[in-house]
């Protein structure tokens, strides 16, 4: 049969087009709106390097994954195929600062030939990638590479890891230069490591606006946690470290303890061999308010497992741990050392008097009395956290878990989980799964970072990794400075565990650390501010750390205390500057809205546009906010104070040294 020549030569084109695109030495991916492209080369090893405005982040980088069957993912691979997407779909959340999330990026599925894949997404507010792999059986993973070429040399803010890599409520030591990330002396002139999110800020004068770039992983499963490092040599390097599988731990037989490696292989992780691995993220922005609402690391994590969600209540918790069960006005004996049944019932009768959900019972509380305490508090529609060691719901002896839930407790608070290697992120998970198959919640405390499994375990309501208000115990880092970098870096990767409500306001001066038995503690920073962290900080489960009796004296903090939400609709980052202050409205899921402001230590006026606000009607609104005379030195005093908005309005807000506000905005 006669092939007509134009026939032939369509043919010879469409081969050609398909030969150039499975053996292209580069391929590129662009974000929706083309403003932000990941270009990958991979005609040997894998490199990428990230452009935004065409102008150069991150230069070429490469990454590879190497395993003992002879394999090294990403270096001589052979291309077979390439698959491209484009996505826009949306996400519904069941609670968190937004109920819906728009989904939508351009993906890259290069798949070579030794059975591994590269997948790359590009969205708007950033890129990732993971490795995925059809080996079949079992593998061992015996390293991991991944690069991160800074241009434009930005300062870094680099949460440092501390010796043994077990704690994650980091502070944020802030470098010049990446060149500028010197030995640790203090652990006798060591490489120092940072834990993630770590935030690169660019300066203006090198990409023509103030860009951050933070650096940061999404689901991590079954694989341990990375961590960041400058090699010897490299002046604008930052390198992946992850911790080996461990070999010994501390006291392997006792569940009262943390079980800290001793020793460890020389492997990475023990593992399926056709499995996806984690996400290495890149979040780019050149608003700093922007990074308030980024929420990449949860679309990238793994979604919904169990549809059954009925029973998944966020709000608020009173607790008595951190004012050490002082009470004033009853009469009965009080403090930590005299935690007891009938002292528990007076907080559950202040949640229920009150519209709060939740009474957390912290270490110390007795079993003894549990299911008589779940009992009454269940008959004024109070739920009861129960605090414990990581180890326990892990290993579970006796049933525990399942005899907690027969007691009538409602969630858990578990603690020292103090490691990301392998071992442990299977714990994680294997505890947020037995949770869920008990219908109790559970809140991550001495926790790695989160990296999104409260999308596919949503019982999952808090983590910390983050430098609470407990530790005004011991130091002072808990400050408006740092109260301001946090929620643009750690926050980036889910809901915190801060436990906010201090009612004891000091100046940076006045402030000093105690951890002395029936001594309370206090908290730098004005009672406005304190209030602020309510709308501000991600919490599901937001907690009122200070004491039933003080509340009672100021009825308006009570109040907002009671009607104030912990989840959201709509959040609208308003104005921030990363250390400095941020502005955020959020939407409740009754169509109130509430504004939060906070600044570090320097004081500032700020205007709110409220054109958030539809139409020309009139809207009551609820004002806390520092006293502009007096908040300096008595940090204490503050204003509520109620005025008219609308669509039109501008508030115009002082906010005194380490100060904020909160607005309450209401239909007449």
């Amino acid at each position: 049969m006669k092939v007509d020549s134009k026939y032939k030569y369509l043919f010879v084109c469409v081969i050609l087009f398909l030969a150039q695109t499975v053996f292209a030495k580069e391929y590129v991916v662009l974000s929706p709106d083309k403003q932000l492209e990941i270009r990958l080369d991979v005609e040997k090893n894998i490199t990428y390097k990230v452009l935004h405005r065409g102008k150069l982040i991150i230069l070429p980088s490469a990454i590879s994954m190497t395993f003992d069957n002879g394999i090294v993912a990403g270096v001589n691979g052979t291309v077979r195929k390439i698959e491209k997407d484009k996505v826009n779909k949306s996400i519904p959340v069941l609670f968190g600062k937004n109920d819906v999330l728009q989904d939508e990026y351009n993906e890259l599925k290069i798949h070579f030939k030794e059975n591994y894949s590269l997948i790359v997404r590009a969205y708007d507010e950033g890129v990732a990638y993971r490795f995925q792999t059809s080996f079949g059986g079992n593998v061992t993973v015996n390293s991991e590479q991944a690069n991160f070429v800074f241009a434009g040399d930005p300062s870094i803010y680099f949460p440092e890891a501390d010796e043994g890599m077990r704690n994650f409520e980091r502070l944020y030591l802030r470098f010049q230069s990446i060149r500028d990330i010197d030995r640790n002396k203090e652990y006798g002139d060591k490489i120092r490591y940072s834990t993630l999110p770590l935030l690169a800020d660019y300066p203006e004068s090198y990409a023509g606006a103030p860009y951050k770039v933070i650096v940061t992983e999404s689901d991590l499963s079954d694989y341990p946690g990375m961590y960041l490092y400058r090699p010897e040599g490299r002046v604008d390097l930052l390198t992946g470290f992850w911790p080996a599988y461990p070999k010994t731990v501390e006291k392997p037989n006792d569940i009262y303890t943390n079980h800290l490696p001793l020793t460890r292989y020389d492997y990475l992780a023990k593992t399926q061999g056709t499995r996806l691995y984690p996400w290495r993220v890149l979040i780019v922005s050149d608003e700093d308010k922007n990074l308030l609402n980024n929420q990449l690391v949860y679309k990238l994590a793994r979604p919904l497992i169990n549809k059954n969600t009925e029973w998944i209540k966020p709000g608020k918790t009173v607790w008595e741990w951190w004012h050490k069960a002082m009470l004033e006005d009853v009469n009965f004996p009080v403090g930590m050392k005299n935690l007891s049944l009938e002292l528990y019932k007076h907080y559950v009768d202040f949640a229920a008097e009150n519209k709060i959900e939740y009474l957390t019972l912290d270490a110390g509380w007795k079993e003894k009395y549990l299911k008589e305490l779940c009992d009454y508090a269940k008959g004024k529609g109070v739920g009861i956290f129960v605090w414990t060691w990581a180890n326990i719901p892990v290993v579970n002896p006796d049933n525990w878990m399942e005899r907690m839930k027969e007691k009538g407790v409602a969630g858990l608070k578990v603690d020292f989980f103090e490691r990301d290697d392998q071992e442990a992120m299977q714990w994680r998970e294997l505890v947020a799964q037995r949770c869920a198959d008990n219908q109790l919640l559970l809140i991550y405390h001495g926790c790695p970072k989160p990296t999104g499994l409260e999308r596919a375990y949503p019982n999952i309501v808090n983590y910390e990794a983050v430098r609470g208000a407990e530790c005004n115990y011991w130091d002072r880092g808990s400050d408006p400075d740092y109260h301001l970098l946090f929620p643009f870096i750690r926050m980036l990767n889910g809901p915190i565990d801060y436990t906010p409500g201090s009612m004891r306001n000091k100046t940076k001066e006045d402030f000093v650390p105690v951890d002395q038995p029936d001594v309370i503690p206090s908290s730098m920073g004005t009672r406005a501010h304190e209030l602020a962290m309510y709308v501000l900080f991600d919490q599901p489960v937001g907690y009122l750390c200070d004491a039933p009796s003080e509340y009672r004296k100021f009825p308006d903090i009570l109040n907002y205390l009671s009607e104030v939400p912990t989840v959201w609709s709509k959040t609208l980052p308003l104005d921030a500057k990363l250390g400095e202050y941020a502005v955020v409205a959020k939407q409740t899921k009754e169509k109130e809205w509430y504004i939060s402001g906070m600044t570090n230590w320097d004081e500032r006026d700020v205007e709110v546009d409220c054109s958030f606000l539809t139409g020309n009607e009139k809207y009551k609104a609820i004002v806390f906010r520092d006293e502009p005379t007096v908040s300096n030195t008595d940090p204490t005093k503050y204003v509520c104070e109620e005025v008219l908005v609308s669509g039109q309005s501008k508030l115009k807000i002082k906010m005194t040294k380490g100060g904020g506000f909160v607005v309450r905005i209401i239909k007449k």
